[in-house]
């Protein structure tokens, strides 16, 4: 389905970027069983379209598989000063209305 779809559209929701876009290419590039496969060459386009946005490439650098652990100084100062962060040293929901709004 994923290789019908990316045939008829660059992403998976029509021709710009969603954030369907951003998980679904989190998910192909993290799977072993992605890798060495030849037999779908739309989704293989996409996932190199996708990861090399520059957006996508930040967000790997903070979030992805190869990111600083949260447990070290230098990523989880930036965390703590974070409002949304609930959870890793960011405010509760009930002390932050942001925190508390997207908590719900």
């Amino acid at each position: 389905m994923l290789e019908q779809t990316l045939a008829a559209s660059p992403y998976l929701a029509g021709p710009e970027l969603t954030c369907a876009d951003i998980m679904v290419n989190y998910c192909l590039t993290s799977m072993r069983t992605f890798d060495g496969r030849d037999d779908l060459p739309n989704v293989r386009s996409y996932v190199e379209r996708v990861s090399k946005r520059p957006a996508y490439i930040k967000a790997m650098q903070i979030a992805g598989p190869t990111a600083v652990p949260p447990d070290r100084p230098e990523r989880s100062s930036r965390l703590a000063a974070a409002p949304w962060c609930v959870g890793r040293g960011g405010s509760s929901p009930a002390a932050n209305p942001v925190a508390r709004s997207t908590a719900l």
